[in-house]
């Protein structure tokens, strides 16, 4: 293979792959991301405290 059929081939094989996590994107869009590991944080009762640089902050 020459310079110019591996630039090439080194475009489409780019080309295709950002295609292919394009259509990925929008088949999964709207869908939640959770699973057996990763499941949605519980919502909590109590305030939570805030702090910026060890000292709490107003929110």
């Amino acid at each position: 293979m020459n310079t110019l059929e591996l630039i090439r081939s080194r475009i489409l094989k780019t080309r295709h792959l950002e295609e292919a996590q394009m259509l990925m994107a929008k088949s999964y869009r709207g869908v939640a991301h959770v699973d057996a590991h990763h499941d949605a944080p519980a919502p909590s009762r109590e305030p939570k405290v805030l702090t910026v640089h060890g000292q709490p902050a107003a929110h």
